[in-house]
């Protein structure tokens, strides 16, 4: 099923490209995952032609697949210089991954910098800082941006 589905994500790249090609593509990151195939999964993401704000999130999906199959330094790399705060969350998580925590308490406070105040995802990136040791500011602290 997954060599088939393959081959139809190849079949269009060949005849088409644009967002049905991405969309069949990551059905079958989705697909390969699921089945236990993390580095075919990283290959297709890899082999996508992403742009703009698509191309951040396809890059933040190969790091956290990257830090799920044991190469959190291949993780970091894959997002480089990225500042955005989901980014720099997904670089914690590596660090963290790499048993790196002096790293991942750096990073994570500046995920939490590039916030804003009343951010869903605060929470959890709280929990994370404090986990490695960190301080969480206290709410008079945070400013929003």
């Amino acid at each position: 099923e997954l060599e088939e589905a393959a081959r139809q994500v190849q079949a269009l790249e060949s005849e088409s490209s644009g967002i049905y090609v991405d969309l069949a593509a990551l059905a079958l990151v989705k697909a390969q995952v699921q089945a236990g195939k993390v580095d075919e999964a990283i290959a297709v993401l890899q082999g996508l032609k992403a742009e703009g704000e698509f191309k951040a999130l396809v890059q933040q999906r190969i790091a956290r697949l990257q830090i799920e199959s044991g190469k959190p330094a291949e993780a970091i790399a894959t997002l480089g210089a990225a500042s955005d705060a989901t980014s720099l969350e997904i670089i914690g998580d590596a660090h963290v991954a790499a048993t790196q925590p002096d790293k991942a308490r750096d990073v994570y406070a500046r995920a939490l910098q590039a916030l804003k105040a009343d951010a869903p995802q605060r929470g959890l990136l709280e929990t994370k800082l404090s986990d490695v040791g960190g301080e969480v500011p206290a709410s008079e602290d945070v400013t929003a941006q």
